[in-house]
């Protein structure tokens, strides 16, 4: 499954409550920062693996309404979400973690 890019709060609240009991893994980067550049490479290839999981990316910026609504200190940030719930999230570039917690979570 292809990664989602979505750009307003109305389209991401639909993906998170249409995707039932499937994984959504949601991801806040911005083009201005390196630890993100990374990021979307690994989201396609982990995509393909992975169908049945629901990857997200959004862009943000300083001071949008993403960054208000989740406390985002820093990007990129990971947000993962389960049956409409957040079950967990971080901050940072760890991608070997990301991959963890999205095998982890997934079923």
């Amino acid at each position: 499954m292809a990664v989602v890019v979505l750009d307003n709060m109305q389209a991401l609240d639909e993906a998170i409550s249409k995707s039932g009991r499937k994984l959504v893994v949601v991801t806040f980067s911005s083009q201005n920062c390196g630890p993100c550049r990374p990021v979307p490479a690994c989201l396609e290839a982990i995509s393909e693996e992975m169908p049945d999981v629901v990857f997200v990316k959004i862009e943000v910026g300083k001071d949008d309404e993403y960054t208000k609504r989740f406390c985002i200190k820093g990007v990129p940030a990971f947000f993962y979400f389960k049956n409409g719930q957040k079950v967990y999230n971080f901050e940072g570039g760890n991608l070997g973690h990301f991959r963890q917690k999205v095998d982890q979570l997934r079923f």
